[in-house]
């Protein structure tokens, strides 16, 4: 899948107090890992009924779950990266994600 190569800012959730109670409708989100969870799942497969997922998913750890329900949304989803994501990328920051070619690239804020 591929997020369309658009620039996108992004919305990284390193920091729970962080992210409550802000929208990641339209963004590419980025997290260190998921929980693992069929909750995740649900929400993810809601968000795409609803028309209100990300944009695209970024995860330092893959999860089956959010694989099956980013398919089924059409939700682009890269995951286990040699380096953590969050390290390179901050709230803020340009993202273009290419999951077909397992590329992302980063432009700072």
């Amino acid at each position: 899948m591929d997020s369309g190569g658009q620039w996108t800012n992004i919305k990284g959730l390193s920091l729970i107090d962080e992210a409550r109670g802000k929208s990641f409708v339209g963004k590419i989100l980025v997290v260190p890992s998921t929980k693992g969870s069929s909750a995740n799942w649900v929400m993810l497969r809601l968000c795409g009924r609803l028309k209100t997922n990300p944009k695209a998913i970024i995860s330092g750890k893959g999860d089956p779950l959010i694989v099956g329900a980013s398919i089924e949304n059409g939700t682009p989803y890269m995951y286990n990266f040699d380096k953590d994501p969050l390290a390179k990328i901050e709230t803020g920051d340009y993202v273009k994600m290419n999951a077909e070619d397992g590329v992302v690239e980063v432009h700072k804020k």
